[in-house]
């Protein structure tokens, strides 16, 4: 691909999303979509779901897999979504007693 052509491609701001927590360590879903939106309103070209902020390492499958599904429902094609993979360096823990515990991210 041409420089040109992804420059064309990916032109604008893309926002790398954070993820919010409810007190309990949960994902606030409603809360993301709502920030989402706020993003787009604001002017951002994309929006970069389980992006490098942190976060990705302490959610399971299906929560990464609905933060995605959040963030293209509420981009509502007003905006792209590149959604972030990345490998995991450590070994992946499934959501059980063995998965280490959520802190509430201070406010």
């Amino acid at each position: 691909m041409s420089d040109d052509l992804a420059a064309a491609r990916f032109a604008g701001v893309y926002a790398a999303t954070t993820t919010p927590f409810r007190a309990d360590g949960s994902v606030d879903f409603g809360q993301f979509g709502k920030h989402c939106v706020w993003l787009i309103e604001e002017g951002v070209a994309g929006l970069i779901p389980n992006g490098s902020l942190g976060e990705y390492e302490a959610l399971s499958d299906a929560e990464r897999a609905e933060i995605v599904t959040t963030a293209i429902d509420a981009a509502d094609g007003r905006s792209r979504c590149c959604r972030a993979c990345q490998p995991s360096p450590a070994p992946r823990r499934a959501a059980g007693p063995n998965r280490p515990p959520r802190r509430a991210r201070p406010r």
